[in-house]
């Protein structure tokens, strides 16, 4: 953890940012979201099993050469379009061992789901590291980000962070004061110039689903400290 900011951190907060960004406070478990993840793990592991070789069943038939070079030719990769929307097929499989996998599974954790509901919660923190933790997060004049390199946590002032976003926006050979957010419009010119290749035949159906986005997300501007082995401390824009 380093700390280029001008306010000088207690030991408990800094005990506590040196666990990571990524901790998290201990509480009760989202039945909701685990059920979600466990359902797309049982999927998976269906296709697995659906698409595994031991499943599937060659037949051996004597192809004429005629066919073979014909096969190549449309497989060539100059004619192999590998865009497409992302698949929603779920197979049924009828292997006993799946089944009973994935039931065994799903019924632990139920069981798992409903202990945590009924058992007394242990806290992870200290009382003095949750009081470090509101003091940092009711603190408004810091920024508390991950360096542009390695794992390291950097504590900088707001003010300078600001600043620093300030001096890049204001470069005007990189960047152009807008009136409006053109997201919609640049999203409309490209649904529109999609849709006029489709219809001349230079995509397919399933490229231009893949390529198209129904709700854009725009960008998010922000800095990035790098630290040489001299702790010499550049900014770079993202």
């Amino acid at each position: 953890m380093i700390n280029i900011s001008s306010i000088e951190l207690s030991n408990n907060q800094h005990n506590l940012l040196s666990k990571g960004l990524s901790f998290v406070l201990s509480g009760q478990v989202d039945s909701f979201t685990t059920k979600v993840e466990l359902l797309q793990f049982f999927i998976n592991i269906t296709l697995k099993a659906f698409y595994s070789k031991d499943s599937v069943k060659t037949p051996s038939y004597d192809i004429p050469e005629c066919s073979l070079r014909a096969a190549q030719k449309i497989y060539e990769p100059s004619n192999v379009r590998i865009f497409k929307p992302k698949s929603t097929f779920v197979p049924q499989t009828n292997q006993a061992p799946v089944e009973s996998f994935c039931r065994l599974v799903g019924q632990d954790i139920t069981e798992l789901c409903t202990q945590n509901r009924e058992q007394k919660l242990y806290p992870n923190l200290l009382g003095s590291e949750r009081k470090a933790l509101m003091e940092l997060m009711n603190n408004d004049e810091i920024v508390i980000r991950h360096a542009d390199k390695g794992c390291a946590i950097v504590v900088q002032d707001k003010s300078a962070y600001v600043n620093e976003i300030k001096t890049q926006l204001c470069d005007r050979l990189t960047y152009t004061l807008l009136d409006t957010d053109p997201t919609f419009r640049f999203g409309q010119e490209i649904k529109d110039t999609l849709k006029h290749h489709l219809h001349d035949g230079r995509i397919s159906d399933n490229e231009y689903k893949y390529t198209i986005k129904d709700n854009s997300i725009r960008p998010m501007l922000y800095t990035c400290l790098k630290f040489t082995r001299t702790w010499k401390i550049h900014l770079d824009g993202l």
